[in-house]
């Protein structure tokens, strides 16, 4: 089990914060995920009332702040889970020069966590503004009474036009090997060799979007959607990546090519 969730509720019960960290990297993930719980209510427990005479912009800035110190405490975790040392560790794990946590063989550390944060709040007037702050594919969505629904999270996956865009974009010097978007298909054992999810112009290829199976490739769901990762290229070896998100907490070793810690933050008001 590599997942946790935790929640904290002002005294008032003005504000709720629910949230959901799904681990992947066996026991790595498992440690992501738990270290982003417990920072989480070591970071909003001394301050939950206070949370209740927030505005909007003050509820962004300290969730982009959270997920950053989130990010830097996986980092130390990983490097001594007992405490020894952030720089050097006992078990013999160091931090390069990129931050990327490596084992005494060089070989990076795999692992981390998604992170889907919730935040409702109550109004002066009975209304209510739910934020959510989301890296990854752990989907948050708020259902009204009538069982409409609105999502407050957005999918980081490797089939999201926004991110393939947001790659793209980064500097080609300080990101001189990008992560590519790939289709899991049939047979196709290097993953870089799979059919791109995007073409050039950033759109994605029409004779996969029509007819996935047809073509070879794999479901990756219940609702039977083509799975996709996110690889790098050929040219990567001890780094190689293979992954199926774009954003994430933890994973240090993928930041190099383009992952992302960054939060996407949404905001909804509701009766």
């Amino acid at each position: 089990k590599e997942d946790s969730f935790g929640f904290l509720i002002s005294k008032n019960q003005k504000v709720n914060i629910l949230s959901v960290f799904d681990g992947h990297g066996g026991y790595n993930g498992l440690v992501a995920s738990n270290t982003a719980r417990d920072t989480l209510k070591s970071y909003f427990a001394p301050k939950i009332e206070e949370c209740e005479s927030w505005n909007v912009p003050t509820w962004t800035k300290n969730l982009q702040d959270l997920f950053k110190i989130i990010h830097d405490k996986i980092r130390e975790q990983f490097l001594s889970q007992n405490g020894q040392g952030i720089r050097k560790s006992p078990n013999g794990r160091v931090k390069d020069q990129n931050g990327i946590v490596r084992n005494s063989s060089g070989d990076p550390i795999h692992g981390g966590t998604t992170a889907s944060i919730c935040v409702s709040l109550q109004e002066s007037d009975g209304t209510y503004t739910v934020i959510g702050a989301n890296t990854g594919d752990s989907t948050a969505v708020l259902i009204s009474e009538d069982t409409s629904f609105e999502f407050l999270s957005e999918d980081h996956g490797p089939d999201n036009e926004q991110e393939f865009k947001r790659l793209q974009s980064l500097d080609d010097k300080a990101y001189p090997k990008k992560l590519i978007f790939v289709y899991d298909k049939a047979k196709c054992y290097k993953k870089f060799e799979c059919p791109r999810v995007f073409l050039p112009d950033g759109k994605k290829d029409p004779k996969y979007v029509q007819n996935p199976w047809g073509h070879g490739l794999h479901p990756t769901n219940v609702r039977y959607e083509p799975a996709v990762y996110a690889v790098t290229p050929q040219s990567v070896s001890r780094d190689a990546t293979c992954i199926a998100m774009t954003r994430a907490l933890g994973d240090f070793y993928a930041g190099q090519f383009g992952l992302s810690s960054t939060p996407s933050i949404l905001v909804k008001r509701t009766q």
